[in-house]
């Protein structure tokens, strides 16, 4: 009787820990299933974004030092009137295939960080570029947002003086860029004004700044984001199965 016991019991345990690993197998499948499916859907949407993105947008980001900005306040006692800001960071977007005339408002535009240390704030401004000139006598280009209306007064200008010609064919130019020329008579700088549409601030009556720009950043191409996400992916699915083939019971949920 003990032995009959006993071999049932082995017989139950057996059956036991075949079903938990063919149940962590089924569940081992499903996850690859999953993550196959996710990776395959990742490889789609970098696809998507890559393409129109590197064929045709282009984004520069500007070193730009510590260009200062200035505020008045529409009262006299405000502290507004006082503190200084900083202009902290600055790029600029735009479609490489679009014409030197005839910019398209949605597809190029600008957008600057604007911190005031003392006041503890800190402002994202985002405006599309509405004029671009190519500078005839020197090889250089200029961008141009101007917003004058009832509601408000917004404007915004940057120059991009080069060292070497650009070749532009007719379009705005695709990187690599020359490098910018720092010379004394002919500096790359930018500009922008604006009241309380810039700066949300009941004491602000208008804020302006500016300065030189020193050079071009180097900026990620979409790519790289979209290769690290599919790497990631990879280190992930490895992990998940490393543990899958030591240990069953770690694949089920």
């Amino acid at each position: 009787m003990k032995e009959e016991a006993g071999s049932s019991a082995k017989a139950l345990g057996s059956e036991r820990s075949g079903r938990r690993y063919r149940e962590g197998d089924e569940e081992s499948i499903h996850l690859g299933m999953n993550l196959r499916g996710v990776a395959t859907a990742l490889c789609v949407f970098a696809g998507a974004f890559i393409a129109p993105a590197t064929a045709q947008l282009v984004h520069l980001s500007f070193d730009i030092g510590e260009a200062r900005m200035l505020f008045h306040s529409i009262h006299a006692e405000s502290p507004w009137n006082r503190e200084g800001g900083f202009v902290t960071k600055l790029d600029l977007y735009y479609d490489a295939e679009a014409p030197l005339v005839g910019m398209r408002p949605g597809k190029n535009w600008w957008q600057a960080k604007v911190d005031v240390p003392a006041q503890k704030r800190s402002f994202l401004i985002a405006r599309p570029v509405q004029e671009i000139e190519r500078l005839e006598n020197i090889s250089g280009l200029r961008f141009a947002f101007r917003r004058n209306d009832a509601i408000a007064f917004e404007e915004f200008e940057l120059t991009l003086i080069f060292d070497s010609p650009i070749a532009t064919e007719g379009l705005l130019p695709i990187p690599p860029l020359p490098d910018l020329d720092v010379t004394e008579l002919s500096r790359s700088q930018f500009g922008l004004f604006g009241g309380q549409t810039f700066f949300p601030v009941a004491d602000v009556a208008e804020g302006f700044g500016g300065g030189q720009i020193y050079g071009i950043l180097p900026v990620p191409e979409p790519s790289t984001y979209a290769i690290g996400a599919l790497v990631l992916m990879g280190v992930v699915v490895a992990i998940r199965r490393r543990r899958c083939r030591g240990e069953a019971s770690t694949c089920i949920a």
